[in-house]
């Protein structure tokens, strides 16, 4: 039945649909090869100025702070709440150390 439709298609139709395939295929490999990752230069004092960047230069947490904060899952809640995040982290500390020296 699918044969007959075919044949009453003009033949014009029937190498639209290999094209259409075949443009489509190569438009989907061309997506892919593209780089989803840009690059942007930058001064090296920038760079530097980037990558040594802390609380205290910048007013937000540097890489390794966040990169701390995110392993411990208070990414969030230092968002909402820096000091008593940091209050908490503090105490945990505490306690890890006297559980470490066999004080608890």
């Amino acid at each position: 039945m699918m044969s007959e439709s075919l044949r009453r298609l003009p033949a014009a139709s029937h190498g639209r649909v290999p094209a259409l395939a075949v443009g489509l295929v190569v438009s989907l490999l061309a997506a892919g090869c593209a780089t989803p990752i840009g690059v942007k230069r930058i001064r090296p004092e920038e760079a530097n100025r980037q990558l040594t960047a802390t609380v205290l230069t910048t007013g937000k947490p540097g890489a390794p702070a966040q990169e701390f904060l995110y392993r411990l899952n208070l990414t969030e809640k230092y968002r909402e709440d820096p000091a008593s995040t940091i209050i908490e982290l503090c105490k945990s500390n505490r306690k890890l150390g006297q559980k470490k020296r066999g004080q608890l």
